[in-house]
């Protein structure tokens, strides 16, 4: 539940207030000996990561998580960990790297059977095709974040 609440505290752009959250999740999840829950409040604090620029630290926190959500039966957490790398990827590595984790982002949604996820993976996938608006150098552009959020940056600011 406090995941869940930090996911929406992130929506709504309430930063700390998700920080506090996810982070109450995590220590949560880490007494109860539920090391999926406690991958899946990684996720969570390493998007705030991502939001924030820090890209090592997002890393720090998505390369655990990702490990511990391997597991069979795991897709859901799976998924959202290999959407947050992509993130991480677009952001700081690049569209190929991108491509791969948005390409297992697709996979994992199929087997979830959740069309909506499936999309969202897709789109992410033809927005790597794309040539960059503008011609060369950054330019304005949006990234979908989660299916239905978005991320806007002004001409000449990294994503």
């Amino acid at each position: 539940m406090r995941r869940s609440l930090g996911e929406l505290a992130w929506q709504y752009r309430r930063v700390e207030r998700a920080h506090e959250l996810f982070s109450g999740a995590l220590e949560l999840a880490r007494e109860a000996g539920d090391e999926e829950e406690a991958a899946r409040a990684q996720v969570g604090l390493a998007e705030l990561r991502l939001d924030a620029g820090e890209w090592a630290a997002a890393a720090a926190l998505l390369e655990p998580a990702l490990a511990a959500l391997s597991a069979p039966g795991r897709t859901r957490g799976r998924y959202e960990a290999s959407r947050a790398r992509g993130l991480l990827a677009l952001a700081h590595e690049g569209p190929e790297s991108a491509r791969a984790w948005f390409g297992e982002c697709l996979e994992l949604a199929g087997a979830l059977r959740d069309q909506r996820l499936e999309v969202y993976a897709l789109r992410s996938l033809r927005a790597l095709s794309l040539p960059p608006e503008g011609g060369s150098g950054p330019a304005a552009r949006a990234v979908e974040i989660r299916p239905g959020l978005w991320r806007i940056h002004p001409a000449g600011v990294p994503t």
